[in-house]
C-alpha cells in the first residue's frame, strides 16, 4: 500500500533524474549538429532586407536546434526537481534546497524563452516582417539563451553544500561542484562564455 502513497517520481528510487541528466544533455549536445545562425554585425547595426534573408536561409537550423535545446531543458527540469527534493529530503534545514530551486528555476526560464525566441525569429523572417523586427528579436534571443547559464552556479553550489556539508551527496561530487561555482561566479561577468562549463 506504501507504494500508492508515494510519488511517480519516488517510485523509481535514485535511478529516474541521474537518467533525466544523461537524457538532457544528450539533446542539448546534439544541437552542435545544426548550424547556429551569427548575424553579422553589420546586419544587426544597420537592419535590412538582407537581415531577414540571412535568417531565413538558416530557418531549418534555428527550428531543430531550438527544438533539441527545449527538449532537453524538460529532461534537465526533471533533473534539477531530482536534486532539489534529494537536498531537502536528506537536509531539510539547509540551504541546498533553496539554492538549487532558485538557480535550477532561473537557468530553465531564462535558457528556455531565449531559445523559444529563436522559434519566433524564425517565424519573424519567414512572415516577411520588418528587418528591425528580424535584428531586434535576434538580439533578444542571443542575449537570453547565453543569459541563462550562469545561474548553473546556484545549482552547483547547491550541490556543494549539500555534499560537503549535509553529506547529502558524495564528497567528490561536492568538490567537483566547489570548483564548478568557482568558474561559474567569474563567468557571470561574461555570460557569452558560460554555456561552455554549462554543458559539462
Amino acid at each position: 500500500s506504501s507504494a500508492f502513497v508515494r510519488s511517480p517520481l519516488e517510485r523509481g528510487g535514485m535511478l529516474w533524474w541521474p537518467a533525466a541528466a544523461i537524457v538532457s544533455g544528450v539533446l542539448v549536445e546534439a544541437r552542435a549538429f545544426t548550424t547556429t545562425p551569427n548575424l553579422p554585425e553589420e546586419l544587426q547595426a544597420s537592419p535590412s532586407i538582407e537581415t531577414s534573408r540571412f535568417i531565413e536561409d538558416h530557418v531549418v537550423d534555428l527550428v531543430v536546434g531550438s527544438g533539441l535545446t527545449s527538449l532537453g531543458l524538460a529532461f534537465a527540469a526533471v533533473f534539477v526537481a531530482g536534486l532539489v527534493r534529494a537536498a531537502s529530503t536528506g537536509a531539510p534545514q539547509s540551504l541546498a534546497g533553496p539554492l538549487l530551486t532558485l538557480g535550477g528555476a532561473m537557468m530553465l526560464a531564462s535558457t528556455f524563452i531565449g531559445y523559444a525566441f529563436n522559434l519566433m525569429l524564425a517565424g519573424a523572417a519567414e512572415e516577411d516582417r520588418a528587418p528591425t523586427t528580424v535584428a531586434s528579436m535576434y538580439t533578444i534571443a542571443d542575449s537570453l539563451g547565453y543569459i541563462g547559464w550562469p545561474p548553473i552556479g546556484l545549482v552547483t553550489a547547491g550541490v556543494a553544500l549539500a555534499s560537503l556539508r549535509d553529506r547529502v551527496f558524495p564528497r567528490w561530487l561536492g568538490w567537483v561542484s566547489a570548483v564548478a561555482t568557482g568558474i561559474f561566479a567569474l563567468l557571470a561577468f561574461l555570460p557569452f562564455l558560460s554555456w561552455a562549463p554549462a554543458l559539462l
